[in-house]
């Protein structure tokens, strides 16, 4: 889990400036993103918030945040989905 926890404060650390200018198109959705930041269940939450984003075309989401958030996913799923 701490692997987790590591990859999440990458994560954060990474889209910082991109919530920033989420921020000033829709103020609710960077508040939604940052409170799911702060429930590692909620990942695919934050995935589907940077996601209208970058359909509304507000910003461009870079890559090391979206190859975090495809970690932290995958470590929650194997978390729920231990190997038998």
């Amino acid at each position: 889990m701490f692997d987790a926890y590591d990859v999440t404060l990458q994560m954060i650390r990474s889209l910082v400036k991109v919530v920033d200018v989420i921020e000033k198109r829709d103020p609710e959705l960077a508040d939604q993103i940052r409170r799911a930041l702060s429930v590692l269940l909620n990942i695919n939450e934050v995935r589907a918030g940077l996601d209208a984003a970058e359909a509304w075309g507000w910003v461009s989401v870079p890559e090391d945040a979206r190859a975090l958030l495809d970690r932290n996913a995958a470590m929650l799923w194997r978390l729920t989905h231990p190997r038998g």
